[in-house]
Parts: structure tokens; sequence; C-alpha cells
């Protein structure tokens, strides 16, 4: 048996350690929202521009309290707070319309964008591809990844063909996924697979003739070999 002043010792550590864990979970909580905090940007606005949409903001943020599940002054607060040059606000607000509406892509959409122009590509890869998952028929979505992953997250692209071929097995049909992957390929050192896709795209598009001339081209590239 544990004497009292045992007891006393052991239920001071035990505090002690909840204390200590706490305390780790919300300084990683604010690290992590400080890594999301988004600067503002300067905006050329006039006087009256600036309280329009400062007037639209306060009308949407009314709309929201009295009704949470309103998406689209949701969607109204987020776009005049963007506007106004407060991307946090903005980026805030479609967070929450994250949380509230988990099955929209809109949101998750132009918070990866608000998040890709700030240079934060990482977390703007995160919400793009929510933004696919919840929208896979969405061909311009694709393209956002597809930029993202050529131009900033280079060491992703090897990822873009699972996900446009995933795509593809959603819209088979979808002469946009087609032509991201076979420019995906022919840019990766792939002609064969270039040449493929290409020719797919043709079956849908025949008379493309940007694919043409790329097919013709990979086929003289090959020759030459």
């Amino acid at each position: 048996m544990f004497t009292k002043r045992q007891l006393q010792i052991m239920s001071g550590a035990g505090l002690l350690v909840v204390l200590v864990v706490v305390g780790v979970v919300i300084r990683e909580r604010l690290a992590q929202r400080e890594a999301r905090r988004l600067p503002p940007v300067a905006t050329d606005l006039t006087p009256d521009h600036r309280r329009e949409l400062e007037e639209q903001a306060a009308k949407a943020a009314a709309a929201i309290a009295q009704n949470p599940s309103d998406f689209n002054a949701h969607v109204e607060l987020a776009l005049a707070k963007a506007d106004l040059g407060d991307r946090d606000a903005a980026a805030e607000t479609y967070r929450t319309m994250n949380q509230r509406f988990p099955g929209n892509y809109l949101s998750f959409q132009n918070l990866g964008q608000l998040y890709e122009d700030a240079g934060k590509y990482d977390l703007a890869a995160e919400q793009y591809l929510l933004a696919i998952n919840n929208a896979p028929r969405i061909a311009h979505l694709y393209r956002k990844i597809v930029n993202l992953y050529t131009y900033q997250l280079k060491n992703r692209a090897s990822d873009l063909p699972r996900i446009l071929q995933k795509g593809l097995g959603v819209m088979p049909g979808s002469i946009d996924l087609m032509a991201m992957l076979a420019v995906y390929y022919r840019d990766h050192g792939q002609p064969e697979e270039a040449i493929k896709w290409f020719e797919h795209l043709l079956v849908f598009d025949p008379k493309n003739t940007a694919a043409l001339d790329e097919v013709k081209a990979l086929q003289a590239k090959l020759r030459s070999k």
C-alpha cells in the first residue's frame, strides 16, 4: 500500500506529465496555425470600392451569424475579405467552410489558391487534392495540381500519372486529362507513352491539330534515334 505522502507525490507527478503534454499540444497547434497564417496583400481600391466590399463582408457575416448553413454567405464573406487584402480572414472563412460543408470543393480549391499565392505550396497541394476528392469530375482541379507539381513541387511530379489516371477512371473521355497526361510523359522523356495518350485523345477529338502535331513530332524524334 502507498502512504498518503507517496500518493500525493504520484498525483503531483501525474499532473506534471499532463501539463507537459497539454503544453506540447498547445504549442504544436499554435505552430500549425502560424504556419497557415497568410500575410495581408496590398490592394489598389478606391474608397467607394473598399466601402462596398466592407459592406458586403458585414452583410455576409450577419447572414452567417443568423444561419451558419448559408453556403453562399460564406463564399461572399471570403471573397470580400480576399479582395480587401485580408487573405488570412479569407482563409479562415474557407477553413470554416471545409468543416461545415466537407463535401464541397469550392472552399478547398479557393483555400488552396490562397496558399499557393502566398508560397505555401505544401498546404496548397493538400487543399487541391481534397477538392479533387470531393469533385473528381471537374477537370480544372487537376490542372491546378499539375501546375503546382510541375513548377513548385517538382519532387512530387512523379505522382501526377497516378492522379490523372485515377481521374480518367472517373472521366474516361476527358480530353483535358488525357492531354495533361500526354504532356507529362512528353516532358519526362517517355515519348512512347506520350504518343499513346495523344493518340487516345485523338480517338475522342480526331480534329485536334495540336495533338496531331505532337504525335508527328514525337514519332520523328523516335525515328531520329
